[in-house]
């Protein structure tokens, strides 16, 4: 297996543990200016949509491994499954659902 593979017929997002997998997002329009893009682990089962998404316990004693000292992997706070490379990563714990997630600020694309 690559480093992901998405399972169109489960719908579901492969990953090799300890390894980055770059995600892309495209918008029809350009988003406003000051627009976040905000990723969150979930459950797609009914019966454990309510549940949050964590690393489990023997993962979250460990730090997150992206690469030699890359700042992401001191960044990310233990329980979060999802470790972000972007410098401006925000990692949120929702206070009321206990959702994990991370936020980085959209940016345009790079020219070619």
């Amino acid at each position: 297996m690559s480093v992901g593979q998405y399972s169109e017929a489960l719908r579901k997002l492969y990953v090799r543990m300890a390894h980055a997998c770059p995600v892309r997002f495209k918008t029809a329009t350009s988003p406003p200016p000051g627009s976040v893009i905000r990723a969150m682990p979930v459950y797609l089962k009914p019966e454990h949509v309510q549940e949050v998404v964590r690393r489990c316990p023997n993962h979250a004693s460990m730090p997150p491994y992206i690469g030699d000292g890359h700042q992401a992997a001191a960044a990310a706070p233990p329980q979060h499954l999802l470790v972000c490379e972007h410098r401006q990563a925000r990692y949120d714990d929702d206070p009321f659902t206990g959702r994990l997630s991370v936020i980085i600020p959209h940016e345009p694309p790079q020219g070619s």
